[in-house]
């Protein structure tokens, strides 16, 4: 009887292979909440900023205060998630630099990865890495992984 090789390799999806626990779970959802405060502070700044000017002074001090809210959020965005690193590729969590992307990375809104990688670590126990496309999960210890 012969054998058949076959010379291609097929890669199994990235549904089927196993995630990877990240040790830091509870920073990275902190920086995930500062990620999401840093954007959504710049748009209300970008939107209340100039009405605020041209149109009603008494939205002055609402426009200072998201202004302040930006910078304070993005700089303890940068204390907390920006030395956060992927498990899998070591690149870093939420901060975008100039590393190749993953082609199965997704982006948020069609704009920013970074905020796809902020929404998962938030609203699910997951987040897909957009450099490496490695799942981590951000969930407690098992039991079974205590033990050892």
């Amino acid at each position: 009887m012969r054998r058949i090789y076959s010379t291609s390799y097929e890669a199994p999806s990235r549904s089927k292979q196993p995630s990877i626990r990240h040790p830091n779970a509870g920073q990275i959802r902190v920086g995930a909440f500062f990620v999401w405060i840093r954007w959504l502070s710049l748009i209300a700044a970008v939107v209340v900023g100039p009405i605020a000017v041209l149109v009603k002074e008494e939205w002055l001090p609402y426009a200072l205060g998201l202004i302040i809210l930006h910078i304070v959020a993005t700089v303890l965005f940068f204390i907390i998630g920006g030395s956060l690193r992927c498990r899998v590729c070591s690149n870093p969590v939420l901060v975008s630099s100039r590393a190749n992307k993953s082609p199965h990375a997704k982006l948020f809104l069609g704009l920013s990865h970074n905020m796809q990688v902020a929404k998962d670590a938030l609203f699910t126990k997951h987040f897909t890495c957009m450099y490496c496309g490695g799942k981590v999960r951000l969930a407690k210890r098992s039991r079974r992984e205590e033990r050892n």
